[in-house]
């Protein structure tokens, strides 16, 4: 296995140490509330830390691979156990129950057994990319159930927020302090995880969120030592709410607003005096309409427009509050304003149905452009480039299926003369109505073209010899009765024609060879006749 220390692979192996010192200094505080979790934490973060630190700096793909999936056992320890902390040091011990811990390790133990399998499913991880050249980085292509870790994990680090949101909100002087610690200590995790999944890193397959983790220790380790974190436990209101992005407003039982953050002001367009103490249906009229959707104990997350034109929308988190009896003690409601992500979907939706209708417009310009390049303009019959593409495909396939085909070649008889007497207009007017009448009394598998000039050619497959001679009459005695009317004159014309019946064995350019013989034997016998090449 070879092994390069990059800065990278040196920033996760210093984690890993400072994570493992953090959990040394966790050991003598594993009495206090919280404190064996912490300590479980920071030895689950230490592992996590060391496997990326060896996945960074190893050569090998198959080296790394392995290492990112012993990463995943401390990685998917560490966010149960990070909330189990928060639970314990909040006072919320009776959450903490057998029935609770099962159910909150099924989603880190399949994914865990996952990642450890992937390569029988690739669920996980189903592509494996190098990174930029000189940073020894592999960019992992990710599988549906990533994504189903990834919300669950978001939803974890939610909860831990809330809970530190909640049981800080009585804090005051040192409880301030940690209760500001422990907050910057679990957003932290937010910045490396949204660098990751947003895919804003610096540089493609850099994770931070290991070295988040352990930046959280550190946190930590700071608030044991400054300000005796699990010898004095904060009970205060943690005064980073006020900073959130999102809005939060708390309820009570009665449904009024009890509590709103500076971001949940500005949303809603009031101010704490005339929003506090209110019903939330008078600051959400689109309470009401909502309340069957959110009337059980069960996370809800809705949509509402903010304004009656629809132009602000938000999104709603609503979480059921119970005290530590486990009755209800009110609704917390996280608002996000994704009025400019609405925007932007409905823009994509729109541009992605115009370029539907491009596309379908396309297609059909294809054709007719298709269909264009193989026509003649003129007669409406196909082309000789048309003829040269798929007279040798048919031949072939007659000789590989055994069926006959016969081909015509038609010739108008003293068309010169019609051009000098009538005039080249009378003489193209003639060609289109000759194009008609062969179109007429031809089948849709047979293969009419104008050859050149006043030439054409028709290849009939699956007709035999006895069939394909009437046909040729056919077309004769229907252009020799053709009559067409140019500027009160009457023009008229016949055809000689020639027939080959195909033979197998033979290529295309004999049987053109042969059916052109065939066309000049009628002229010499007379004109206005069809003559069969044999």
């Amino acid at each position: 296995m070879t092994f390069i220390l990059t800065p990278y692979a040196l920033v996760l192996l210093l984690s890993a140490v400072f994570s493992a010192g953090v959990g040394y200094l966790a050991w003598y505080k594993r009495t206090t509330p919280g404190g064996w979790y912490l300590l479980l934490l920071m030895l689950a973060v230490t592992e996590w830390c060391l496997a990326s630190g060896l996945e960074a700096g190893s050569v090998e793909t198959a080296t790394k691979i392995f290492w990112a999936k012993a990463e995943y056992f401390g990685s998917f320890s560490a966010l149960p156990l990070i909330l189990m902390f928060a639970l314990e040091f909040t006072g919320h011990r009776a959450w903490i129950a057998r029935y609770h811990l099962g159910w909150l390790w099924v989603i880190p133990a399949i994914t865990i057994l996952l990642g450890a399998t992937n390569d029988l499913h690739g669920l996980v991880w189903n592509s494996y990319t190098p990174g930029l050249p000189g940073t020894n980085l592999l960019v992992y292509g990710h599988g549906p159930w990533f994504y189903v870790a990834g919300v669950f994990a978001f939803l974890l680090m939610i909860s831990v927020t809330v809970l530190l949101v909640r049981t800080s909100n009585r804090s005051s002087g040192i409880y301030r302090h940690q209760s500001i610690l422990l907050l910057s200590a679990s957003v932290l995790p937010w910045i490396g995880s949204f660098l990751y999944f947003t895919g804003l890193n610096p540089i493609p397959g850099l994770d931070l969120i290991p070295v988040s983790f352990s930046l959280t220790g550190i946190v930590v380790a700071v608030a044991i030592f400054r300000f005796r974190l699990f010898d004095l436990v904060p009970v205060a209101r943690d005064t980073l709410v006020e900073k959130m992005n999102d809005g939060i407003l708390v309820l009570d039982t009665l449904d009024r607003v009890v509590d709103a953050n500076p971001s949940a002001l500005e949303l809603l367009g009031g101010t704490a005096e005339t929003l506090l103490g209110k019903q939330i249906e008078l600051v959400l009229p689109a309470w009401p309409r909502m309340a069957p959707a959110i009337s059980s104990a069960e996370d809800r997350r809705v949509e509402l427009a903010l304004d009656e034109a629809g132009t602000r929308i938000a999104e709603l988190e609503i979480t059921p509050l119970v005290n530590q009896r486990g009755r209800n003690s009110g609704r917390l409601i996280v608002l996000r304003d994704v009025t400019q992500h609405k925007q932007a979907e409905f823009a994509l939706h729109r541009a992605n149905d115009r370029l539907t209708e491009q596309l379908a417009e396309n297609e059909i310009l294809q054709g007719k452009l298709r269909e264009q390049s193989i026509r003649d303009p003129l007669t409406g019959l196909y082309n000789r480039l048309y003829l040269e593409e798929t007279i040798e495909r048919e031949l072939a396939r007659a000789e590989r299926d055994g069926y006959p085909v016969s081909i015509i070649m038609l010739d108008i008889d003293h068309f010169k003369y019609v051009n000098d007497i009538f005039g080249h207009q009378a003489g193209d007017l003639y060609l289109a109505e000759m194009g008609m009448i062969l179109r007429k009394h031809s089948r849709v598998s047979d293969i009419v073209c104008r050859y050149g000039g006043e030439e054409f050619l028709a290849v009939l497959p699956g007709m035999p010899l006895e069939a394909s001679v009437p046909r040729a009459e056919q077309w004769r005695g229907a252009i020799e009765g053709l009559i067409v009317k140019y500027e009160g004159k009457e023009v008229r014309a016949t055809v000689s024609i020639g027939l080959v019946f195909y033979q197998p064995g033979t290529t295309a350019e004999e049987v053109l060879k042969a059916a052109d013989m065939a066309l000049y034997a009628a002229k010499d016998k007379g004109r206005n006749c069809v003559a069969v090449w044999v």
